[in-house]
């Protein structure tokens, strides 16, 4: 799906036609019963370039972006959101504890500097193996955790994810 949406246009059209051709949906008496037909050939709309919406940031700042890219450089947020409380979970066996000493202290510069209040220096960590999925029961445990040390649940928790290509952990905690 991903290498399909970074296709040129006239790549992906072709693809399209292509794929119309090999599954020969003008042939399929299902579709014709139900009075389905398709068209081979895009459907041809009239289209306008809107023009580049300008970005509002706090201080009065704002910015236009060209070719669709923008920098952030210096930049305060608009409306920040505070963070009430931040906690990490981290599947990586490999995520070693200066990695995560450097993880907490750009969390708080990059926090710090585009005015989010509340990023504490120091968010309790929970480690976990990343197999067994147990997952939401480690979201859970992660959650008392904070509570027990700050107070109150968490309303950012981070999740540091294994490289090693397990997309079972990455669908479950998406959702």
């Amino acid at each position: 799906m991903v290498e399909f949406s970074t296709l040129r246009p006239d790549a992906r059209l072709r693809n399209i036609r292509n794929g119309l051709q090999q599954l020969s949906y003008g042939n399929s008496a299902y579709l014709q019963d139900f009075g389905i037909n398709v068209d081979a050939n895009p459907m041809t709309i009239k289209g306008r370039i809107l023009p580049t919406p300008t970005l509002m940031y706090g201080r009065n700042s704002s910015i236009v972006p060209r070719d669709g890219q923008w920098n952030m450089r210096d930049k305060m947020l608009y409306r920040p959101e505070r963070i009430a409380g931040c906690a990490i979970l981290i599947y990586d066996a490999r995520f070693r504890p200066e990695s995560e000493r450097h993880l907490k202290e750009t969390l708080y510069q990059a926090c710090q500097a585009v005015g989010i209040q509340g990023m504490p220096q120091d968010p309790p960590v929970l480690r976990k193996n990343a197999g067994g999925g147990q997952y939401w029961n480690h979201i859970k445990e992660l959650g008392t955790l904070h509570k027990q040390v700050k107070g109150a649940m968490p309303n950012l928790i981070i999740v540091v994810l294994p490289d090693f290509g397990n997309e079972d952990i990455y669908v479950r905690i998406k959702k």
